[in-house]
Parts: C-alpha cells; structure tokens; sequence
C-alpha cells in the first residue's frame, strides 16, 4: 500500500492548530495598521509572510515525522545447503565421491540447479556437517547434524526469511534432534535433492560393542557385537577382539542375505585389574569403498569383586519381583532385596535364606554397594537413611535408579527429591490411563535403550511393547539431564511428562523410571508369542551405563564415556568436597590434559548451578588418541585436592556407520515441509521452480522535517520576503 503520512513527535494536533491561530491573530494585529500607511493588498500580503514563517517555524517546533509508504514485490529466498560432512566423500561405483556429484549437480549443464534457482529467486548458499558453515568453507565434517543445519539456516535469515531450502545431502543423519520433525517445525518446504547410488555399496560395518562398564577380575566378560553388511551375501568374515596387539576373542560371522545384521557374543577372561582397552576388528574385503567402519573400540574397568545391588521397595509388588529375578541371572551381581517391614523398618525379602546380610542402615555399610534400585519411598527415605543415600550418590558416586511404579501418594522427600533429575513436588502427583511410552532422539540412541542396531528397528522394538497403566506427575527436567522416554500426550509445565530420565547427581548417575507396569513388558510378551527381551535388555543396558566405583576422595574428575568416537565431545565432571566432605561450590577446578601429539591443554570446569559442588564441562572434539588428565582444585589460594585419569578417542566415525544414501529420510523431510525431492535423474528436465509464491512487503522511509534542507530555504525566503517588503514600503 503506497501512501504518505505527517506525524508529530512532539505535543498533538490540537495544541499545534492553537499555536497556528495564535500566529493567524498575531500576523492580522501586526498589519492592522502601519506607519506609513500601505495599501491594503500590500498589507494582506506583509500578513500572510508573517504567518506563513511564524506558522512553519511553531510546526518545526513539535518535531514533524514524513513517512512515505510503497509496497514492493519481492522474488522469493531460498537458501541452498550442501552437505560437506565425511560421508559424502564415499565414492559410489565409477562417478568418484559423492561431493564431486553434488558439485555437478549445482553447476554444471544439463542439472546446473544454482543457475535455473538464481533465475528466479534470491538465493543463498551454506554448507554443512556438524553445523551451518559459509558456502566459501571446504570442510569434511565427522558428523551430520541435518537439524541443526535447517534451524540455523532459517536463524541466520530471519530478516528477510526463507521460502524454501534446497537440500543436496545423501541423507546419513547421525547427530542432532530428529530432522522430521525440525523439518515440520521450521515452517519452510524443504526440497531435498538426493545425493549418491541409491543402490547399497559393498560394506561391513562393526554397528555397537556391548560389555559390562565393570566387570570382576578372574572373571569371563561377555561382550556383544553387532555386525551390519551389504553386499556379503554367502560370505563368511572372521571378528576378533584385542587389547593392544594381543588377540582375546574371535570368531566367524556368515551371511545369507543381501543386507543384513548380526550380533555375536564374545567371552574372553579378564585378570587383572584396572581400565581395560579393546578392539573389535574385522578385515577390510575386497570391494569395500569404506574402511573406517571396520573397527570399533570400547573400555571397561576391572575390580576386584563383583558388583553388589541392593534392592529396597516401599511394598512387595510385581515389578520388584521380575526386575529381581531379571537381576539374580547376572553373574557379575550380588543382590540383596529388602522391603519396609509391618515396623516401618527395613526387612529381608527372605528371611533366613543363606548369604543374607543385614540391611545396610549407615552411610558406611551403605558405602560397600555399586547400585540401589528404590521402589517408592519406603520410610527409612524420610528419616536418617534418606541422608545416607545422597551422599552414596554424590560422594561415592554410586548409582540410583528410582522406581516410581506406584502412586507417590505421600510425594517425594528431600533428600530424594534433590537427587531425581526430574522436578517433584510433595503433593499426591499419580494420573491415571493406559498410553504406550514415546521414546526422545536421545533415547533412539542411547545406549540405555539400545535394543536393536538400527534406529527404526529400535524404535520398532519399543512400540511393540505393552501399555503402561499410569504414571506420576514428575517433572519438568532439570537441567544437565536427558530424557529417554516421555508421555505422548501429557505436558509438565509445557514439556511432554518424563518417564524415564537419567542424570548426574555428584559423582553419581541417577535413573528414573516412572510408571505403572512395567513388569508387564516381561510378563505380557509372552502372551502376545514373544519374549522379554526388551525388557531384559534394557535393565542390562542401565547396569553398564549407571555403575562406577569411584574412591572416597575430596576431589574427582571423571569423562562420561571412557572411549568417545572422534567428533564427539568428551564430558567431564566434577566434585568438590571440603575436609568434612561438604559441596565446595566456589573452587576453581583446573583440569590439564596430556596426549602425545601435542602441548598440554589446561582448562577450567565450570560450577554447576543445579547441583552444589559438581563442577562440568566439554571438550573437544580431539583428534583419535589415549588421553590422561591432571585436576586439581583450589579455594583461596588453598589446594582441596588432587585428581588424575585418562580417556580415549577412537578414530572411529558416525560417518560411516550408513553407508547408503537414505532416500526414505529424504522423502520424510519433504513430506513433513510441505516441500518434494528432486531427483538428480530429473534436474536436466526441470526449469528451477519451486512453486514458490512472490511476497510482498512494505517498505517505509522516515524523514524529520526540521533539519531538512528545502525546509529551511522555505523559512528564509518567507522572513526575507517580508523583510525586502517592508524595506521597500519604508515601513519600520
């Protein structure tokens, strides 16, 4: 809309047509009458000069506003982004890496999509790996973060905004949130254009290397390995497992099919204590264009004894039941199972069984335990044993997984509550209803919920399951901590419920897990004519990623992950105790790490608001490597304490875990955007339109009056006017 418009800044429209009526009355009493005398056209004419000047100078004086207004059309923007992450340099069958196509694709004739988009919209070009890049950036990431790269394409144009995203990627996602549902968020058709054979190459790939995080010395591990093949169909391939250059396990894989995954289970024994490094290998074959997928490394700790559980439930019930017997089939645990007595105090859950200890009511003889699985809130949580457990977790560092399977009808207490990484008020919090869990990308890939290799399979696997029964009203999460699954319809403080939440709590790991029936995803598959598995599978998978025996001391430094991938952040966390093995939440924790590739690096770990004493912070990513680490904390020039570990970085990359070009994605982007792919094979035909609609805008420009220049010709023309005047007619 075209149009201009007169605002004032200063006082309103009344006030100036006084001050235009005062000049009118002031200019007519001037000119009344006159010595000498004039005629009475000239006086008229002296009159209209004086207000003229008098009425434009009092208008400067309330600070006049022009705007003009036109409306323009805009050709719509679309922003082109190129995926320049480590997958696209495989090279499928004779056409050379797949970045080299996607360069044709853009610029060269008949495809030459940058030029048809440029004829006839405003484009803009990115790449992208692990994050938005400038077009300019020849980079190679080690991960790809398609979600990421949409949102912050859109971010970086808000002003103007996007129509459209033109996206030229083989589809291997392998970080970030889910990218349909970024896609359905972002507001922007999205049109991906599929790079790479669509046919799968000749690869094996190690996909996931399972074992216990602690196992006992003079023991046998049981490690599960995961092996995805395309293109091996009748073939046979050894795997072995080493430590160093010493081989400790093999075996041989054989597969029928054309694509297909295995699993094998490796036992090899471990004596001798400590951090223990390993390899899963398996020979690159002829006609394999990716070899980085040939090996996968993970870590485990040896200790001296087994790991001893303790189960404690407010009431016996069937979860604690299933999850016990699940439990006791696990060499590698010692379990000891109580409930709350007809007293109120704790009880053995078999009274006068062999081997049976007592319940371990101090904070010492809490101290002799690796994990306490806690059904409720049995009594003693609300008296003196409550303290011993949060200083189990956090000085300790020992596990927790907090069973909420029943209504909290009396809420959770504190200590407990500060513990959970969910929020949790005192008040009667159970909601009633069947619903079926819905799992969050990070659960899809953590490895808590790890059921199958694949994520869709994955994700298949949890859907099958039966439905929970209800839940509590616990939430939101705090801060630091992940959710694995949440209620698909329920909202706490506008964010889905959480069921099962894991995070840090001092030196600790606490999971929660809350619903009601969960036993049910044992008993009940059964019935439906499979097994329990999942059920099984998941309470395995929560052993290996919540123990860790860490020494009583007044400092701890310790990674999340012993071995993290290359590309991959590592994530270390900290504690500060005083001599009285209080939070110090005010040291300066310097933490110095050494490889040999290079200079020491020192960094500080930052506090951590939600958790007194823990200190965190991310590193890296580092290049492929073993790393060891000082720490060392201080409070006013004072030293607390001192620390020291070591970590890894496997050369190994998410990049070529997918080595196809995954179209099902693709198109699942595009139907979610409301945009459609574009098929390489098709871009010599298509002209470059994207269906998008011009938009339109207004665009405004202001001027102030008083400091124009015409504006102050005008003013001294008008008084120079009246003045030549009044010279010319000898008035004084």
């Amino acid at each position: 809309m075209n149009g201009v418009t007169l605002a004032l800044q200063r006082g309103n429209i009344p006030l100036l047509l006084a001050a235009f009526l005062f000049a009118l009355l002031a200019a007519v009493w001037a000119y009344r009458r006159t010595i000498p005398p004039v005629s009475a056209p000239v006086r008229r004419l002296l009159g209209a000069l004086r207000f003229a000047s008098t009425a434009l100078l009092l208008a400067l004086l309330f600070d006049p506003l022009l705007t003009v207004s036109r409306e323009e059309t805009l050709r719509p923007a679309v922003a082109v982004l190129l995926d320049r992450s480590a997958s696209m340099g495989i090279v499928d069958g004779e056409g050379g890496p797949r970045r080299l196509a996607a360069d044709r694709a853009l610029r060269e004739e008949p495809a030459a999509v940058l030029e048809k988009l440029e004829r006839r919209y405003e484009v803009v070009r990115y790449g992208f790996s692990g994050a938005l890049h400038p077009w300019e950036e020849e980079g190679e990431g080690d991960a790809t973060d398609l979600s990421r790269a949409v949102e912050e394409a859109v971010e970086a144009e808000w002003e103007r905004g996007l129509d459209g995203i033109v996206l030229l990627s083989d589809g291997a996602v392998n970080a970030g949130r889910d990218p349909v549902r970024v896609a359905e968020e972002a507001g922007v058709p999205i049109f991906p254009i599929p790079i790479g054979d669509p046919e799968a190459v000749r690869d094996l790939s190690i996909r996931q290397a399972l074992a216990n995080r602690l196992v006992y010395a003079n023991s046998r591990v049981a490690a599960e390995v995961t092996i995805r093949a395309q293109g091996f169909a009748g073939e046979s391939v050894p795997v072995s497992i080493r430590e160093g250059d010493r081989e400790v396990a093999r075996d041989t894989v054989r597969f029928e099919g054309r694509r297909e995954t295995r699993t094998l289970t490796f036992r090899f024994p471990v004596t001798e204590e400590g951090i223990r490094r390993f390899r899963v290998e398996a020979p690159v074959s002829e006609g394999e264009r990716v070899g980085e997928n040939n090996h996968l490394d993970f870590t485990i700790e040896v200790v001296k004894e087994r790991l001893r559980v303790l189960l404690f439930a407010d009431r016996p019930g069937w979860d604690f039941a299933f999850l016990r017997r699940t439990l006791e089939k696990d060499a590698n645990l010692s379990v000891y199972a109580f409930f709350q007595g007809l007293g109120g105090g704790p009880a053995p859950a078999d009274p006068g069984a062999p081997g049976n200890e007592p319940f371990p009511a101090t904070e010492e003889e809490l101290r002799r335990f690796d994990l306490v699985f806690l059904f409720g809130v049995p009594d003693a949580v609300r008296r003196e044993w409550g303290e011993a457990l949060d200083r189990f977790v956090r000085v300790r560092g020992g596990g927790l997984v907090f069973l909420a399977v029943d209504p909290l009808r009396r809420g959770v207490p504190e200590p407990l509550a500060s513990l959970l990484p969910v929020a949790a008020s005192p008040g009667d919090l159970y909601q009633e209803g069947g619903f079926k869990p819905r799992i969050t990308t990070e659960g899809v890939r953590h490895p808590i919920l790890r059921i199958e290799p694949e994520d869709a399979e994955n994700v298949a696997r949890w859907e099958e399951l039966p439905p929970l029964l209800g839940m509590n009203r616990l939430g939101p999460v705090r801060p630091g901590a992940t959710p694995l699954a949440v209620h698909p319809g329920l909202d706490v403080e506008g964010r889905p419920a959480p069921l099962l939440v894991l995070g840090p709590a001092g030196k600790g790991r606490v999971l929660v897990v809350n619903g009601a029936g969960f036993w049910r995803w044992d008993f009940r598959m059964w019935g439906l004519g499979k097994s329990n598995r999942t059920y099984e599978r998941l309470w395995s998978n929560a052993l290996r990623w919540m123990v860790a025996r860490g020494g009583f001391q007044n400092v701890t430094v310790r990674p999340e992950e012993m071995t993290v991938r290359r590309s991959e952040t590592i994530d270390l966390r900290g504690l500060v105790l005083d001599e009285s093995l209080s939070p110090v939440p005010d040291a300066r924790l310097e933490v110095t790490v050494h490889s040999d590739m290079g200079e020491p690096e020192r960094f500080f770990l930052e506090p951590d608001p939600a958790e007194p004493g823990a200190y965190h912070r991310s590193i890296g990513p580092l290049p492929p490597g073993e790393y060891a680490y000082e720490a060392a904390a201080q409070k006013g020039g004072a030293l607390l304490g001192k620390d020291e570990g070591a970590f890894s970085v496997s050369d190994f990359s998410p990049e070529f875990l997918d080595t196809e070009r995954n179209d099902e994605l693709l198109a699942a982007i595009a139907r979610a955007s409301g945009g459609r792919v574009l098929p390489v094979e098709e871009l010599a035909e298509w002209g470059g339109d994207l269906s998008l609609p011009s938009r339109t805008r207004i665009a405004r420009s202001e001027r102030e009056i008083w400091n124009h220049p015409a504006v102050l010709i005008l003013l001294v023309l008008l008084f120079g006017a009246e003045w030549f005047i009044r010279k010319r007619k000898g008035l004084s």
